[in-house]
């Protein structure tokens, strides 16, 4: 799985809380819904390297520092960038993905839509 459909699967998960019912506008008709897993329509790719190095610092594993670490993953499958590339334990993922959904809920008024999307 490449780096993009890691962040597809990190993000599915994070985003979760980001559509819970105190998002929701207060008549709750809500028309349309969008997912952003791959950041094409948010920046979510600098929040997302900090959930992983918050998670480094929490779990262990090695912390995204550059373009080159993020480079590593692009063609790497979701269990080698968890496992070699992050230095995460796979029994350690159910509490890295409760941690990680906290991070984003925390943060994401910070995630931007990219210039000209919402028109």
């Amino acid at each position: 799985m490449k780096f993009k459909n890691f962040l597809l699967i990190i993000l599915l998960f994070l985003s979760f809380p980001a559509c819970s019912d105190d998002k929701l506008p207060e008549n709750k008709d809500v028309k349309t819904l969008v997912f952003d897993f791959d950041g094409t329509l948010a920046d979510t790719l600098s929040l997302t390297i900090q959930c992983i190095n918050t998670l480094a610092a929490d779990y262990g594993g090695k912390r995204i520092e550059t373009k080159e670490d993020i480079d590593a993953f692009r063609e790497s499958s979701i269990m080698k960038i968890m496992t070699d590339n992050l230095g995460w334990k796979v029994h350690l993922i159910p509490g890295l993905i409760a941690k990680a959904k906290g991070i984003l809920k925390e943060n994401s008024k910070e995630i931007k839509i990219f210039d000209g999307v919402k028109e």
